[in-house]
């Protein structure tokens, strides 16, 4: 135990330094991502059987979305202005209701992009199907990413645009989802 304590901070010390050398003084680093998450209210779904009923017997499938991923490459001139390339994927997990005779999880889900002030500068939605193998009851799956090109200028940075992501819902999941929150 004193061994690792007094051998512990040497060794961070010099790898602190090692990593400080990475970057020459005063080269500077990419700019970050946008920030990308998943849009409250649509991160879940379910989905029921056409009819009335929405007891768990009328459940098809159910879906959340459990992980995001993004990367970027700058594509900028000595002025900064140019694009941002960025990939965002997404990793959703579904549950197999008592109503799915099929063993397939159908549904859509979008990739937005706004800019500071909130409005939306572009939206597209992915269908994507997810089956369920043998007599499994849940299963997972990440999508292909999607390529998104966001311009940027030097007045208008990485920082100020959002990646939001999530199910696309109807009305009525829509309001399920939120009386499922309340």
């Amino acid at each position: 135990m004193t061994f690792f304590r007094t051998t512990t901070w040497p060794l961070l010390a010099l790898l602190m330094i090692f990593l400080a050398a990475c970057t020459a003084p005063g080269e500077d680093l990419p700019p970050a991502c946008p920030e990308a998450s998943v849009l409250e209210n649509a991160d879940s779904l379910t989905r029921f059987r056409e009819g009335p009923g929405r007891d768990l017997i009328d459940v098809i499938f159910t879906g959340r979305m459990v992980n995001l991923n993004g990367s970027c490459i700058y594509d900028v001139d000595d002025t900064d202005a140019g694009v941002l390339n960025m990939d965002v994927s997404v990793e959703v997990q579904v549950n197999r209701g008592t109503a799915n005779r099929n063993r397939l999880a159908e549904f859509d889900y979008f990739v937005s992009v706004l800019d500071a002030n909130g409005a939306v500068l572009s939206k597209e939605i992915f269908p994507l199907a997810i089956r369920f193998i043998g007599n499994a009851t849940t299963a997972r799956e990440t999508d292909a990413p999607v390529s998104l090109v966001i311009p940027v200028t030097a007045e208008q940075i990485s920082a100020d645009f959002r990646v939001f992501v999530g199910f696309q819902l109807n009305p009525e999941e829509v309001r399920y989802n939120r009386q499922k929150i309340n």
